[in-house]
């Protein structure tokens, strides 16, 4: 009887091994936009909507609320969500996390030495290449246009960006060993954007990482204010090594055809059965970064339905990566 048992397994044990360890995650492919660009909405969503099919669109807080016609408006924004789409942070004012400080730790600014006492400015040594915002004691400081404008505005900024040095003229005066002023950090950005964007009615709880910028010193950090970081490396994501606080994406530049990206989908997602995601900005328009014309990206749509290839948001392929979720169902 052991014997009929063993012969037994040794038949099936090929099959055995060519059975999948897991539930398939069904040859995903995702839609990115980033930074809350009008033509998304525009452009995008109507093609989307057409199949029947979302996207996640990732904000920048501050253009979002900035009333300029390039980006979308905070209904337009609640409009896509309310349609199935995922809103994503985009940070707060969309900088790379080696250009600004890293953590709250690292804001405080030292160094201060009078730049002109009569005119009660200051001045010091500034290491990083951009500024997210500088606060004094927590209240913000407007940054001016010139020196001049500084030294007559009290509660002001100025970034000398040849000579890198940073000059203030704050609300109170007083010896510049004292002086507690602050550069905002990339944590704060994370955190920040979340929070202005949920006030405004936004559920979120993905981030994606401006100009695809991250490192592995941030991942902890990330995950404090978000349950998944989406940024580039220009690959796709497997199951055996999926990490929801480095998802990449493949970037999709103006020049990329229709037929190219059929192609990654057909390697990268039917055969060896991952989940691609596009990172897209602008649609329908000549605006932004690297846009793409809606009639293309209506091909591609049509193309994805006609496959049966599965769309999904950003936070629906992660729980269906790590066995959250059931897997994709085909496109209809």
């Amino acid at each position: 009887m052991m014997m009929k048992k063993l012969f037994l397994i040794i038949a099936l044990l090929p099959l055995l091994l060519l059975a999948p360890a897991g539930p398939s995650c069904a040859g995903m492919v995702s839609l990115t936009f980033d930074d809350g660009l009008a033509g998304t909405y525009a452009y995008g969503f109507q093609v989307l909507k057409k199949y029947d099919m979302r996207g996640t669109v990732g904000l920048i807080y501050q253009r979002l609320m900035s009333g300029n016609d390039d980006y979308m408006t905070p209904a337009q924004a609640l409009d896509l969500q309310k349609h199935g789409w995922e809103i994503a942070s985009h940070s707060y004012s969309h900088k790379r996390p080696f250009d600004i400080p890293e953590y709250y730790l690292s804001e405080q600014i030292k160094g201060w030495v009078w730049d002109n006492e009569i005119k009660k400015t200051y001045q010091t040594d500034y290491e990083y290449a951009q500024i997210s915002c500088i606060m004094e004691s927590g209240k913000p400081l407007r940054e001016a246009d010139t020196l001049d404008q500084m030294e007559k505005t009290a509660g002001s900024f100025y970034f000398d960006r040849v000579i890198e040095a940073l000059h203030v003229r704050p609300f109170k005066a007083k010896e510049p060993s004292k002086l507690d002023i602050s550069s905002c950090s990339y944590e704060r950005e994370m955190e920040e954007s979340r929070k202005a964007l949920e006030k405004l009615g936004f559920h979120v709880q993905t981030y994606i990482t401006p100009y695809n910028s991250w490192t592995d010193e941030l991942k902890p950090v990330g995950r404090k204010y978000y349950k998944y970081i989406v940024t580039g490396s220009d690959t796709f994501n497997r199951r055996e090594n999926f990490d929801p606080a480095w998802i990449t994406r493949i970037v999709v530049s103006t020049n990329d055809t229709v037929n190219g990206i059929m192609r990654q989908i057909k390697d990268k997602a039917v055969q060896q059965d991952g989940w691609v995601i596009f990172c897209m900005h602008d649609v329908g328009r000549n605006v932004g970064w690297e846009p793409w014309d809606a009639e293309r990206l209506e091909r591609l749509c049509s193309w994805l339905q006609q496959e049966k290839i599965p769309v999904v948001t950003i936070s629906e392929g992660a729980a269906i990566m790590l066995g959250q979720a059931p897997a994709a169902k085909k496109a209809p």
